[in-house]
C-alpha cells in the first residue's frame, strides 16, 4: 500500500520498484493523489522493472489537480519478454464540486514500456488547460475523468479476442474504447464523470487482466 497526503510545490519524488523473476506484486495507492497549489510545480518519476515470468498490477487512484497546480510525472518500465504489466491510472479535472474543473495550469504525464532494449508504448499526454480546449472533441469530451489501463503479456493477443467479447455493450456512464497498440498489448481508455466509479470500473477490468493471467499461467504449467 502507497499512501500520500499530496503533492507539494516544490517535491521531487521518486519511486523505484523491481519484481523479481516469477514473482506477483501488487502495489496500491491509498487516496486520491491531490496535486496542491504551486508557483513553481512539482515531479514525480516511478522506474519499475520486471524480471522473466513476473506479473505486476498496479491502478492508481484519481490524480487531482488543484487550482494553479503544476505537476510532471514520467514513468520507465521495463519488462522481461514473457513479464506481464497490468497498470492504469486516472487523470481527474480537478476539485469539481470546488467549481475548480480544468483550472490547473499545467498537467504532463509520459509513460514508456520496454520489452526488453525496445520501446513498445510511448504514453506522452500534456494538458494545458489555458492553452488546449480540454472539454472539447478528442479531449474530455464534456466529461471530467479520464482513465487508461495498459495490459502488456505474452498473452495480450488472445486477451483481446476475449476483450471484443467482454466488452461489446455500452455503459451508461462510461465511454471507452481499447485497442492493441503494440504486439501482446492492449490499452483501454474511458471517459466517465465519477472518479469513485471509474477507479471502480478500472480495478475490475484489471482484476480480469490478473485472474486471466494466472489462470493461464496456471493451464500451461
Amino acid at each position: 500500500m502507497s499512501s500520500s497526503p499530496g503533492v507539494l510545490d516544490g517535491d521531487e519524488l521518486d519511486m523505484e520498484v523491481h519484481a523479481c523473476d516469477g514473482s506477483r506484486l501488487r502495489l496500491f495507492t491509498q487516496s486520491f493523489n491531490k496535486l496542491h497549489p504551486m508557483r513553481t510545480g512539482a515531479r514525480q518519476h516511478m522506474s519499475v522493472a520486471l524480471g522473466a515470468g513476473s506479473v505486476f498490477q498496479y491502478i492508481l487512484h484519481p490524480v487531482t489537480p488543484f487550482e494553479d497546480s503544476v505537476y510532471k510525472t514520467v514513468n520507465t518500465i521495463r519488462m522481461a519478454p514473457d513479464a506481464t504489466l497490468i497498470w492504469g491510472d486516472i487523470i481527474s479535472a480537478g476539485r469539481i464540486h470546488m467549481g475548480e474543473a480544468f483550472k490547473f495550469t499545467r498537467l504532463h504525464s509520459v509513460t514508456k514500456i520496454y520489452r526488453g532494449d525496445k520501446l513498445v508504448l510511448a504514453d506522452n499526454q500534456l494538458m494545458a488547460p489555458g492553452e488546449q480546449p480540454l472539454q472539447d472533441l478528442l479531449f474530455f469530451e464534456g466529461y471530467t475523468h479520464q482513465a487508461t489501463l495498459v495490459y502488456a503479456s505474452p498473452k495480450g493477443n488472445a486477451l483481446k479476442a476475449e476483450l471484443d467479447e467482454i466488452l461489446d455493450g455500452a455503459y451508461e456512464e462510461i465511454t471507452f474504447g481499447f485497442t492493441q497498440c503494440a504486439d501482446g498489448m492492449v490499452m483501454i481508455r474511458a471517459l466517465g464523470n465519477d472518479g469513485e466509479m471509474l477507479y471502480d470500473w478500472l480495478c475490475t477490468m484489471g482484476q480480469l487482466c490478473w485472474e486471466y493471467t494466472l489462470a493461464e499461467s496456471i493451464a500451461t504449467t
